[in-house]
């Protein structure tokens, strides 16, 4: 399922380059959400299957922390550039 994420958010990010319009370029972003929205949450699946019992609450709160500061500072440093 990551692999299928990660597929759909490369394949639309290539496409949305190349939109001539309006509504071409929203159905990219769309699929792009689409993509990257699997992998929040396998990311916390595979962490919590995955990774022994003694470190796994340090590898979900350090992947939930990643996901923090992405959220928060992904909109800013854009805006920037």
């Amino acid at each position: 399922m990551l692999s299928v994420g990660l597929t759909i958010l490369g394949l639309s990010s290539f496409f949305g380059i190349f939109a001539s319009s309006f509504h071409t370029l929203q159905i990219a972003r769309i699929a792009q959400s689409a993509g990257a929205s699997s992998m929040a949450e396998l990311g916390l699946f595979i962490a919590s299957q995955y990774v022994p019992y003694k470190r796994r609450g340090s590898a979900i709160s350090m992947t939930s922390a990643g996901y923090a500061m992405a959220f928060g500072l992904g909109p800013i440093i854009g805006g920037l550039i």
